[in-house]
């Protein structure tokens, strides 16, 4: 009987042992910006405290509006509980409209934070690229230095040099690989995949250039949209609302009438001075994403320069005219010319998702 057991053992040990290695393979999901938007919703715990928050506020409202008999309209003598009661439901109210936006809000950051990881892990991927492709041309630079130096064609400052310029190019792959792994952690806990998983992104950022007929009314457009100016402007009302039903010679008035008025001023210059940096942002915003499409133009032109160059490098090498490290040397600047075009293409899309709705940073 004990000689059954023991081989049963050991198969049962080695079976669990096989499981776990496969429990801990990485997956490798295709995954698209959209797919990746509604991960990243179904993971997001923030979102589901906005969505329960909405719930919480309009109860408190329900609540509160169940305590006004009736509105005051003027300064006329009339109970401290109506006038306590009508200002608590407004601002439950007003409570209750914001979170509702506060979800749109919550909901457009995690948007933007999923466009800045989503094209950040992509980034990361062509920097390992490049440095790959650099260590490439380094490396047969550095043999072909250390021939002429064995041959006495290259002097002791160059050869250490070129040890320099090797070790140079395996420290940056060795970051850009690091900076990699992470690119892939941030993501994978964006849209609540494993740690050790290396999903595959199947799409790349979309260059669109930003066209806005009028700026003026472009900003305008989106000013009205915007919740923060949509808060300030209900805090005016609230306090203009406070002086209308405010109670003379009340007990429960801790302020006199004339405090309240000058609340009503204090909303007013922080709703003006909200609108007007938010529209600064806006412009300022629009002319950085200007600057990049600009940017982007030219580095298309040198993308196009630097594949001519590789291919008439190619051509010369077949023929001899010259060496391996030459072509080496040409596709690590094509890779270089990539990695710029795809770092514009992602800053500018993210941009221009930021003009449209500034309220998610």
């Amino acid at each position: 009987m004990r000689r059954i057991l023991i081989p049963l053992v050991v198969l049962c040990f080695v079976f669990a042992m096989t499981s776990a290695a496969f429990a801990k393979e990485p997956l490798t999901p295709e995954i698209n910006f959209d797919k990746a938007v509604e991960m990243a919703k179904d993971k997001s715990r923030s979102l589901q405290s906005a969505k329960l928050d909405i719930e919480r506020a309009e109860k408190v409202r329900d609540a509160a509006g169940s305590k006004v008999k009736y509105i005051p309209i003027t300064t006329s003598p009339s109970p401290d509980s109506a006038a306590s009661a009508v200002l608590s439901w407004k601002q439950a109210d007003l409570n209750s409209q914001m979170s509702k936006l506060s979800y749109s809000v919550e909901e457009d950051a995690l948007l933007l934070q999923v466009y800045q990881l989503y094209n950040g892990l992509l980034q990361a991927l062509e920097e390992v690229k490049v440095a790959e492709a650099q260590l490439k041309s380094t490396n047969v630079q550095h043999i072909n230095a250390a021939a002429n130096y064995r041959v006495g064609i290259l002097n002791k400052e160059g050869m250490v040099q070129s040890d320099s310029s090797l070790a140079s190019a395996k420290t940056k792959l060795e970051e850009a690989k690091k900076a990699l792994d992470d690119a892939y952690q941030k993501f994978n806990q964006l849209v609540g995949l494993n740690t050790e998983d290396k999903p595959v992104l199947t799409e790349s950022p979309k260059f669109e250039p930003l066209n806005v007929d009028n700026l003026y009314a472009e900003v305008e457009r989106i000013m009205d949209q915007n919740p923060s100016i949509w808060e300030v402007d209900q805090k005016i009302d609230l306090a203009k609302l406070a002086v209308d039903i405010y109670q003379f010679n009340s007990p429960t008035e801790a302020d006199s009438i004339y405090a309240k008025r000058i609340d009503v001023e204090k909303a007013q210059v922080t709703s003006a001075d909200t609108k007007e940096q938010a529209r600064k942002a806006i412009r300022t915003l629009y002319y950085s994403i200007k600057q990049l499409e600009e940017q982007y133009y030219s580095a298309q032109e040198s993308l196009k320069l630097s594949e001519e160059k590789l291919r008439v490098v190619r051509i010369k090498y077949e023929v001899g005219m010259v060496t391996k490290a030459d072509v080496l040397a040409a596709e690590a600047d094509l890779a270089k010319c990539k990695q710029t075009l795809l770092d514009l293409a992602a800053q500018h899309e993210n941009s221009v998702f930021t003009f449209y709705k500034p309220w998610a940073v």
